[in-house]
């Protein structure tokens, strides 16, 4: 797998006094899941006929776009736990400009097969998922990867995303 560009995605606030800072402090029930391993997802989306030119330029924009504005609406998504040493326990910190990353790479993984019901070793899937930016004193909520594989020229008989 090829990792084409990495960026940060943040929300989009439309008024200038959007919040600049909060943190919550975890729940007994939120102690709990921290100890454990993080939920990792993988959904699949096919877009037939699609030009590396067409996800870059319409789809890609459109994507980080669309998960900024999320953000808003889901602001802890966007923040970074930590256990300040002076805490009892572990926070949900949001500070100005903190976001997630969103991952674009490339494979020539066989979609339909990872993407069905059939059979296919587990490993296959591992390098697929996004990794968490993490450090000593935090660790992102949240980590996208967008991937897209068998790019082709654009089609004239077919319709795509970025088609007229």
């Amino acid at each position: 797998m090829d990792i084409l560009k990495v960026t940060q995605v943040t929300p989009t606030f439309n008024s200038p006094e959007s919040t600049t800072e909060f943190h919550l402090p975890f729940t007994l029930y939120d102690i709990f899941w921290f100890k454990l391993s993080p939920i990792e997802c993988l959904f699949f989306y096919q877009l037939d006929k699609l030009t590396s030119t067409c996800f870059n330029s319409v789809i890609l924009p459109k994507l980080k776009r669309s998960l900024s504005l999320t953000l808003v609406r889901y602001l802890p998504l966007a923040d970074n736990l930590k256990w300040p040493p002076n805490e009892p326990k572990p926070i949900i910190l949001y500070t100005l400009n903190d976001g997630f990353s969103l991952t674009v790479s490339h494979s020539d993984v066989d979609f339909n097969i990872l993407s069905s019901s059939g059979v296919y070793d587990a490993a296959e899937l591992h390098p697929l998922k996004p990794d968490l930016i993490t450090s000593d004193v935090s660790a992102s909520a949240i980590a996208v990867q967008t991937l897209f594989s068998q790019i082709k020229g654009l089609d004239r008989n077919h319709s795509s995303p970025c088609s007229s």
